[in-house]
């Protein structure tokens, strides 16, 4: 299974600009000296739950035992969440799919074949909350046959609320770094002329946008044993970006 990784972003430095009604060709910034501040804030925490996302399939000439294949597979999944004592709130499998297959033709790739048969498949999103339980429940899962994992990721409680706090916490770290460089400048901050969750090239086409200031993170997936899988989880990181733009002028 492929890894998704923690990444991180380098601070950008602080840059200090005089503007005109142009700078660098970018329209829009203030006519005034500004101070363009990125602040940053971040934490780490173990995920709280592990959010599972699989497929699984029956393949038939006919079509209704392709469908009888993959109900038969369903319930045997809906019984090892339950044995797993699995919440019924942390199961969704609402979704339901059937495709023809067809003989393919190496001469002409585009050409379609005689009829093969047909593919039926169920799609699940299963939050598991127990992580100690998810090793022996995935490899359950996967000795089905026949399943096709979409992505697995590590997700936390909460995690808007944190969100919430570390923006909070961003704007508070780009106003103190903005102080740090005006002062020994013998420059001031008089106002705040925009603010943003994404960077300073963006401002320019559209002030105050809204944007994504969670990062998260999934898990290895090591490959499955006869005794149950160990898994380790990576640390989430939780990120928020504040990029802001202060009017300056001299401090005296």
């Amino acid at each position: 299974m492929k890894t998704f990784a923690v990444w991180a972003f380098a601070f950008v430095p602080l840059t200090v600009v005089a503007a005109g009604n142009e700078v660098g060709g970018l329209a829009g910034l203030p006519n005034r000296p500004f101070l363009y501040v990125e602040g940053k804030a971040e934490i780490q925490k173990p995920p709280d739950f592990v959010s599972l996302h699989f497929d699984i399939s029956g393949r038939n000439t006919d079509q209704g035992k392709a469908n009888k294949e993959v109900q038969g597979k369903a319930k045997k999944v809906f019984a090892i969440l339950k044995e797993a004592q699995v919440a019924d709130r942390d199961i969704v499998a609402e979704g339901l799919s059937s495709e023809a297959e067809y003989e393919r033709d190496d001469a002409d790739p585009k050409k379609r074949g005689k009829l093969t048969g047909y593919v039926v498949t169920r799609s699940f999103k299963v939050n598991i909350r127990n992580l100690a339980i998810y090793g022996r429940l995935g490899d359950q899962i996967m000795a089905l046959g026949g399943v096709k994992i979409q992505y697995i990721r590590g997700e936390i409680n909460g995690g808007e609320k944190l969100g919430e706090e570390l923006w909070q916490k961003a704007i508070a770290n780009a106003r103190e770094q903005a102080e740090k460089t005006l002062k020994p400048m013998g420059m001031k901050i008089d106002s705040v002329f925009a603010v943003s969750s994404i960077d300073f090239g963006e401002i320019q086409a559209q002030f105050l946008p809204s944007g994504e200031r969670v990062v998260v993170t999934g898990m290895n997936i090591p490959a499955p044993s006869d005794e149950p899988s160990e898994y380790r989880f990576e640390m989430i990181t939780i990120e928020s970006r504040a990029h802001i733009i202060y009017l300056i002028s001299p401090a005296t």
